[in-house]
């Protein structure tokens, strides 16, 4: 008898234990349940904060390129009326050139926001070295004989053309340089800065020489004086409407793109910078015609004069 009753105790005990498992097995899909529904609060605040993120991001691309272009550009014009200082600016503009093309080539395969930014700032670097090169006298072109015309001519057109041949030189095979590096490239937004700057620039020439009411003689150094001379003064001009379409029709497209949710965060963020780019080439072709007798950078001018 003790020994059945042993047995049975033990039977009963092995019973229990498993009356026992088996009760803890319900607390199983209730903890799942909890994981779950944290993960699930989780994944919900982090695509309820990548928009969030994005925006900011934008917003600070947009910014940055502003104040990146504004202030680079009035160093360029600050440094241009300085002859002590013009042969240094020029071999620092040299210097950081051949940096930017190395980076544009090393981040050509990145799709990065932080890829954006350096290509941007790449482009704009040896856009600025164009500019550097030309106002400073190294990369201009031989002289010319003065026109004695009044307003734009065919003479004055093709005068213009050789007194800038060594700087339009440049120019092209820096673009020519441009259109390698983007072949099979991911990311081409140096590539987008740099060929913008250039037609925004080719445009504002253009109208310049056509005729408008702010020709900007006051940022012309003496090492270029002579170029004022294809500088015309008028109300308006034939071609300054098709560049205000043209400009027009480029920002909303560049912005239309940081709009579309099916580009890449780093992409929207990317075409942000450069379409605020065209949106300040845009506006200083507007400031060419309108009757401000102002500029962006009246505040550089007045130290210079």
């Amino acid at each position: 008898m003790p020994a059945v009753k042993t047995v049975r105790q033990t039977n009963l005990a092995h019973r229990n234990g498993t009356l026992d498992v088996s009760n803890d097995i319900p607390d199983e899909p209730a903890q799942n349940k909890t994981i779950s529904t944290r993960l699930t609060e989780e994944t919900t605040a982090k695509l309820n904060d990548t928009p969030r993120r994005l925006y900011v991001l934008i917003a600070s691309g947009v910014i940055y390129s502003v104040v990146f272009w504004w202030l680079s550009t009035a160093a360029i014009i600050y440094f241009n009326f300085q002859p002590n200082y013009r042969a240094i600016v020029f071999g620092v503009a040299l210097a950081l050139m051949l940096g930017a093309i190395y980076v544009l080539y090393t981040h050509r395969q990145s799709e990065t926001v932080a890829s954006a930014f350096l290509t941007f700032t790449a482009g704009s670097i040896i856009w600025a070295f164009v500019e550097v090169s030309f106002y400073t006298g190294y990369i201009v072109g031989p002289q010319v004989r003065p026109i004695f015309t009044v307003g734009p001519s065919v003479i004055g057109f093709f005068k213009a053309i050789h007194r800038s041949l060594y700087h339009e030189g440049l120019v092209l095979g820096l673009v020519g340089l441009m259109m390698v590096l983007s072949l099979g490239a991911k990311n081409k937004f140096g590539v987008y800065t740099f060929l913008m700057y250039w037609f925004m620039h080719q445009s504002a020439k253009l109208n310049i020489f056509l005729g408008v009411v702010n020709t900007g003689r006051e940022f012309v150094p003496d090492t270029v004086a002579d170029m004022t001379q294809y500088m015309t003064i008028a109300h308006m001009n034939w071609l300054f409407p098709f560049s205000i379409t043209f400009c027009t029709l480029l920002v909303a497209q560049l912005l239309k793109k940081v709009g579309m949710a099916q580009e890449p965060p780093w992409r929207r963020v990317g075409f942000a910078i450069i379409g605020t780019m065209a949106l300040m080439a845009l506006l200083e072709h507007w400031l060419l015609v309108l009757p401000l007798n102002q500029s962006l950078w009246d505040i550089v001018i007045k130290r210079l004069h």
